[in-house]
C-alpha cells in the first residue's frame, strides 16, 4: 500500500488521543468486572485479566489495521465489543465459569432466561444507555477534532509492531486460560465432537454394551434393545419418589432415609446421571443415559422410547405423575410426559392459600403439603387398577430458602451456605417420614417404593455452590433405594438401573431399551456413566473406584482413584492404571458417543417397536 504524501503526525500523538477519547469509554467496564471477577474466584483471576488485556491489544490493532475506514466506524464498533467481552466477564462472576460455544449453542433459551433472572440483561440494557451516551459525547467532540484521524501506514513501524503485539494476543489467547481464547478453543473442539458423532456408525459399536454388565444385543442396529421374560401382567403398585437436589453425602441429616436404605436394596454409592431433572427424570423413568447435548425433553421429545410409564400402561396398570412445579411447560415436561405414557400428569394440587409466597420457590407449598394432596387426589380417584405413581418434589430446590436467608443472599460465607443446604435437607427428611406414614394409611400400603434423587447439589465442596460448575463427585452422588422388595448393598448403583430393578421385582414380561442392570441380582463390577453437560461438558465413566471424565471444551481428561483420594486433588496418568481397568474406561468414553448417537440416530427402538 503506497505512503500517504505529506508530513507524518508523530504516532505517540495519536496513541495520546486514542487513551484519552476512546480507550476509556470502550474499556473502563471491562476493567472494573475484571477485578470483581478476580475477587471472587482467586483460583480464576489470570483468565479475566488476561482476558481483558487481550481486548485491549485486540482494540488497539483493530483502530491501527482500518487505515481507510473511518474512524467513526471503529468508534461504533467498539464499545459494543467491549459490551460483549463485559457479559463473557459477568457471566464469570456470577457463575464461576467462563462460557464455551456449546453451552451457548446446547442451552440459548437458558442462557437468557439466566440473563433476565441473575440481572445480567437489565445491565446490559443499561450499559447501552451509558454506550448511547458515549456516542453522543464523541461525536460533539468530533466536531471539534476534525482533524484526529488515526490512519498512518502499515509500513509504519509501530503499525507493524502493534500488528505483530495482537498476533502474539491471539496465540496466547488459545494457550492461555482467557475468555477470548477458550471460547476459540471450545468452539474447535464442538466443531470436532460434532463431525464423529455425524460419522458414528452405531452397529460396529454394538459390542461396547457388555462393558455396561448387559448381554450382546440380537440387533446391532439398536444395541440397547433387550427382552425380559416374565408374565404378561402385574398387580403390584409402584410409588417413584424423586427428591430434588438431593444429595448423599450428608446421611447424618437424613436420618429417616439413613435407616429406610438399611430396609432396602440400595447402594454405598448412588449416581445421578447427570445435573439436572429432565436428564435424570429420563434415565429413572427411561433406563437410557441422556444426551450430554440437547436435553431429551426438548430436542429429542419426538424420538421413539419404550419407558416404564408406557410398559405398565399396557399391562393394566393406571400411570399418574405428579409433579410440585409451577409450570408444567418447562423443559416441554408435560408434552414429553404424556408421550412416554402417562395417563395423567398434574401439578398444583394445593389451593392457592397454600402456596409458598417466594420469587425463588420452585415448590408451590414444600414436600409434606404435596404428599397430602397427592394421597388426597389418589382416595379421591379411587383405586381400581394397580398403579405407577410418580411423585416429582420441588421443596429442596435451589437456592434452599431459610427464613430470609438463601444461596442468592450476597455476603454468606461457605460454612453458611452449607448450613442452608444442610437444613433444606433435612426437611426433605422430615417430608419423606410423612409421605411413608400416608402411604401406610393408603390402599397402596402394599407398594413397591422407589426413592431416589434427581441430581444432588454442590454446599461448598472444592469451593463450589452451583450444580452446573464442574463434575466432581458432589455433583452427582445422590440416594437410591428400592423399599419393599428385600435387603441388598451394592457398591455402585445408577438412576439407569431403576426401571429393569422395577420389572424384575414385578416378573413383568417388557422389550425395551435399558442401559441398567436390575439391583436385584448380585452385584458385579461395571460401568457407571455420568456427564456434565454445561461447565466444560464432561463425559465421566466411573469403573470402580476408578474415575475417568473428560473434558470436550478443553479437550482435557482427568483420572482418579476415588478409594484414595475422595475429593479427586491428585489427578493420574492412564500409565498408573491397571491395564484391564483402562479399557474399561476407555469402553465408557466410547459408550457415550455411542449414546449421543442413539439420540440423533433416533435408534433405541425399532419403528415397529
Amino acid at each position: 500500500m503506497p505512503h500517504r504524501e505529506g508530513p507524518k503526525r508523530p504516532v505517540w500523538k495519536d496513541i495520546l488521543r486514542y487513551l484519552i477519547y476512546v480507550f476509556p469509554g470502550a474499556t473502563l467496564p471491562l476493567f472494573l468486572f475484571s477485578r470483581n471477577a478476580f475477587r471472587a474466584h482467586p483460583d480464576d483471576g489470570f483468565s479475566a485479566s488476561f482476558s481483558t488485556f487481550s481486548a485491549y491489544v485486540f482494540y488497539w490493532s483493530f483502530y491501527t489495521i482500518m487505515q481507510r475506514a473511518p474512524f467513526t466506524l471503529a468508534a461504533l464498533i467498539s464499545p459494543l465489543a467491549s459490551f460483549c467481552f463485559f457479559a463473557l466477564i459477568f457471566v464469570h462472576r456470577e457463575t464461576g465459569r467462563m462460557i464455551p460455544v456449546y453451552y451457548l449453542a446446547d442451552n440459548l433459551s437458558e442462557v437468557f432466561a439466566t440473563a433476565i433472572y441473575s440481572g445480567l440483561l437489565q445491565l446490559v440494557i443499561v450499559g447501552l444507555v451509558v454506550y448511547a451516551l458515549f456516542l453522543a459525547a464523541f461525536f460533539l467532540l468530533r466536531r471539534r477534532m476534525s482533524r484526529f484521524r488515526l490512519d498512518y501506514n502499515l509500513d509504519y513501524w509501530p503499525a507493524r509492531a502493534i500488528l505483530t503485539v495482537a498476533l502474539l494476543t491471539v496465540a496466547l489467547g488459545w494457550l492461555a486460560p482467557s475468555h477470548m481464547g477458550y471460547f476459540v478453543r471450545s468452539g474447535w473442539n464442538a466443531y470436532r465432537m460434532e463431525k464423529t458423532l455425524q460419522s458414528y456408525d452405531i452397529k460396529a459399536s454394538a459390542p461396547l454394551v457388555s462393558a455396561l454388565g448387559l448381554p450382546a444385543a440380537s440387533d446391532p442396529s439398536f444395541p440397547l434393545l433387550r427382552s425380559l421374560p416374565g408374565n404378561p401382567r402385574a398387580e403390584r403398585d409402584v410409588f417413584i419418589v424423586v427428591l430434588e437436589s438431593f444429595s448423599g453425602l450428608y446421611p447424618e441429616d437424613t436420618p429417616f432415609l439413613t435407616g429406610l436404605v438399611r430396609e432396602s436394596i440400595s447402594a454405598d454409592q448412588a449416581y445421578s446421571v447427570s445435573i439436572n431433572t429432565p436428564r435424570g427424570y429420563l434415565s429413572i423413568l427411561c433406563g437410557i443415559y441422556p444426551s450430554f447435548q440437547q436435553k431429551a425433553f426438548v430436542h429429542f421429545a419426538d424420538n421413539r422410547y419404550r419407558c416404564l410409564s408406557g410398559i405398565l400402561g399396557d399391562a393394566g396398570y393406571a400411570t399418574y405423575f405428579f409433579y410440585d412445579i409451577p409450570n408444567l411447560g418447562f423443559d416441554n415436561t408435560y408434552n414429553f410426559l404424556k408421550h412416554i405414557g402417562f395417563e395423567q400428569v398434574h401439578n398444583n394440587l394445593g389451593s392457592e392459600s397454600e402456596r409458598r409466597p417466594s420469587a425463588d420457590a420452585w415448590s408451590s407449598a414444600g414436600d409434606a403439603v404435596f404428599y397430602k394432596d397427592v394421597f388426597r387426589f389418589l382416595r379421591e380417584a379411587g383405586h381400581p387398577r394397580p398403579a405407577l405413581v410418580a411423585i416429582g418434589t420441588n421443596g429442596n430446590h435451589w437456592p434452599f430458602h431459610e427464613g430470609e436467608e438463601s444461596y442468592r443472599t450476597p455476603g454468606l460465607s461457605a460454612a453458611r451456605m452449607n448450613e442452608l443446604y444442610r437444613k433444606s435437607l433435612r426437611k426433605t427428611d422430615d417430608a419423606l417420614r410423612l409421605f411413608f406414614r400416608e402411604l401406610t394409611l393408603s390402599p397402596y400400603r402394599d407398594a413397591l417404593v422407589v426413592v431416589v434423587g434427581d441430581h444432588p447439589f454442590p454446599a461448598g465442596e472444592h469451593g463450589n455452590f452451583w450444580n452446573e460448575n464442574r463434575a466432581y463427585e458432589e455433583s452427582f452422588r445422590t440416594v437410591l433405594l428400592i423399599h419393599g422388595t428385600g435387603r441388598k448393598s451394592h457398591p455402585v448403583a445408577s438412576q439407569v438401573d431403576i426401571m429393569p430393578t422395577i420389572l424384575d421385582a414385578l416378573n413383568l414380561r417388557a422389550r425395551s431399551h435399558m442401559a441398567g442392570v436390575s439391583l436385584l441380582r448380585e452385584p458385579e463390577k461395571r460401568l457407571i456413566q455420568y456427564t456434565q453437560p454445561y461447565d466444560g461438558k464432561f463425559l465421566c465413566s466411573l469403573y470402580w473406584p476408578y474415575k475417568r471424565c473428560h473434558e470436550i471444551e478443553r479437550s482435557q481428561t482427568r483420572i482418579f482413584d476415588l478409594s484414595r483420594d475422595p475429593r479427586e486433588e491428585k489427578s493420574l496418568n492412564e500409565s498408573d492404571l491397571p491395564p484391564e481397568v483402562l479399557e474399561k474406561l476407555r469402553q465408557g468414553q466410547e459408550l457415550w458417543l455411542l449414546n449421543q448417537a442413539l439420540f440423533l440416530q433416533d435408534a433405541f427402538l425399532p419403528q415397529s417397536r
